[in-house]
Order: C-alpha cells, then sequence, then structure tokens
C-alpha cells in the first residue's frame, strides 16, 4: 500500500476556536495558582510554554465522525464500512495479520481501518501538532500576549438527586482564544479518503464534532479551514489514485480542475490556495462521494 508513491497531498489548516476552547494536558496544577485543568503546552526554547494541540488530540475527533459518516452508508449492520471497537470485532482483533501482506491486509480490513489506520496498518491521514504560529518567529510576540488570550473559567459539578451544587465541587479551568496552525498528510489515499476528510471538516465547521473539554457544555467548537494544498504524484496528467474492490487493488489517474502538475524531474507537483483550493476540494468532494458509493453497492 506504500510500496511506491502514487500521490502525496499535505494540507496546511487553520483552526480558530468559534467558542471556548480547552485541550487539557491531564495532570493537576504544580502551582496553587494554576487553574485546576489547563491546556497542553509545549515549552518553546528561548520563549517559554505556549499552547498546543496534539495531533492526536486530532485524529480522535476526525476518525470518530468518519466512522459515523461511513456507517450510514449502508443499512446493513454486517457491512464493513467501520469496524465496531466496543464487542471484539475490531479489525486488529478480529484478522489474523501474520501472514498477510500489506495489500492483503488493507483489502481485509474495514473503510475507517482503511483510511485511519489500526494495529498492523499504518494510517493513510497524519495529523501533525496544531502551534499557534506559522512560523517559529512568531512565537516570542505570542507568548507576550499569551495573557490576553487565555481566559479562566469556572465550573461546578451538580448532584444528581438533589438538582444542588456539590459542596466543593467549584474547579477552574482555562479556555484558549487563539487561531492554531498545522499540516495533515495524505499518503496514497483513494480519492473517497480524500472526500471523507474533507466531508468530516464541512460537518466540523456547522458544529457536529466538537474537540477537547466540555464539548456537551458549550465548548469545542472550531472552524478548520484548509488554506493551501502542495501535492506530489506518480501521474502523467492527473493525481494518481489508489483504487481497491472487495478482491483487487489498482490505481486510477484523475485530472482534477484547479491542479496544474509541473515536473520536479522526479515526480508532478502542484500548489493550490485561495479561490483554487476551493475549487480544488469541492472536485475532489464529489469525484470521491460518487466513487464511494459506487463501492457501496458492491459491499452491501
Amino acid at each position: 500500500m506504500f510500496d511506491e508513491i502514487l500521490s502525496l497531498l499535505a494540507y496546511r489548516v487553520m483552526i480558530t476556536p468559534k467558542t471556548g476552547f480547552l485541550v487539557s494536558q491531564g495532570t493537576l496544577p504544580l502551582s496553587p495558582t494554576e487553574p485546576d485543568i489547563s491546556f497542553m503546552r509545549c515549552e518553546v526554547p528561548g520563549v517559554g510554554a505556549l499552547p498546543y494541540i496534539p495531533g492526536s488530540s486530532l485524529k480522535g475527533p476526525f476518525r470518530a465522525h468518519g466512522e459515523a459518516l461511513l456507517r450510514s452508508l449502508s443499512h446493513n449492520t454486517n457491512a464493513r464500512f467501520a469496524c465496531d471497537i466496543g464487542h471484539n470485532s475490531a479489525c486488529s482483533q478480529s484478522i489474523d495479520f501474520k501472514r498477510l501482506s500489506g495489500k492483503e491486509k488493507y483489502l481485509k480490513i474495514c473503510y475507517a481501518c482503511r483510511t485511519y489506520g489500526c494495529l498492523g496498518v499504518a494510517s493513510v491521514i497524519r495529523f501533525e501538532d496544531a502551534y499557534p504560529w506559522r512560523v517559529p518567529e512568531e512565537a516570542e510576540a505570542i507568548y507576550k500576549n499569551l495573557e490576553e488570550r487565555v481566559m479562566v473559567r469556572n465550573g461546578i459539578s451538580v448532584d444528581r438527586n438533589s438538582g444542588k451544587v456539590k459542596e466543593g465541587a467549584l474547579f477552574f479551568y482555562e479556555s484558549v482564544n487563539l487561531p492554531f496552525y498545522s499540516q495533515i498528510f495524505l499518503k496514497n489515499p483513494e480519492i473517497w479518503q480524500v472526500a471523507l476528510f474533507l466531508k468530516t471538516i464541512e460537518h466540523i465547521n456547522e458544529g457536529f464534532q466538537k474537540f477537547g473539554h466540555s464539548k456537551s457544555r458549550g465548548m469545542g467548537r472550531v472552524e478548520i479551514v484548509p488554506t493551501e494544498l502542495t501535492v506530489y504524484t506518480k501521474g502523467r496528467n492527473g493525481l494518481l489514485f489508489r483504487t481497491s474492490t472487495n478482491n483487487t487493488e489498482g490505481a486510477l489517474e484523475k485530472a482534477i480542475e484547479g491542479i496544474d502538475l509541473t515536473d520536479d524531474r522526479w515526480l508532478r507537483k502542484s500548489a493550490v490556495s485561495g479561490d483554487r483550493l476551493k475549487a480544488v476540494n469541492d472536485a475532489l468532494l464529489r469525484e470521491g462521494i460518487d466513487q464511494l458509493l459506487r463501492q457501496t453497492k458492491q459491499v452491501g
């Protein structure tokens, strides 16, 4: 599945909180002056500790919503669009990978695991950590003004029986109002996997999938905007996408309007942004959904 390069896609994205936003670090504060729940931070050499979003905190919500979208394709509960992790039927538990080749593994696992990976099979989509700067040189200015962008909020715990606030249950937590920047990579994707990624972003921006802490209590809504797409492809006149059916795997070259390829003496390359990127994403979404619906009829 990754033995050769067919196409590489790299999306630069901007993640902007639209409500209170907290990706918690999960440890108790060392200082009594710090909030009970703090935002994840990384130490920037020569600057200080700045908030960031781990790639795993991005991938989790993307996968969860992607699985739900895939399961919605069929009323047949036995269809292998997304495995059920909670009932010992996850692909990593129900399939013996030991004697299978990479291609055989890929064809046996569900569509969700084909896209986001499982034990024994690598993920097609890879998420980088998201930082509050486009380039590292911006970190110092962000650090100096950090207090203006971090709010300390309070929360309470309510007794379910009495409906009253539990005594001593007041706690404090951070909410960060900063844009974050990241890159998301797709290596040798099928075109429907690109469409699934883009459709998930649509639903995130509409508020159907949230991130971080207290999602059911008004926090965690973000807007994700792809700002640039860089592609490398083996295709001569279009992007070369991997294809698969229940039994075979192949490749299909697809010319996408808005992507003008230039030869870099090894592969073909293109970079798009702005209005052109929106047109490219619309085309990828349309073509990818069409392919996925065709495969749906074959799977069940």
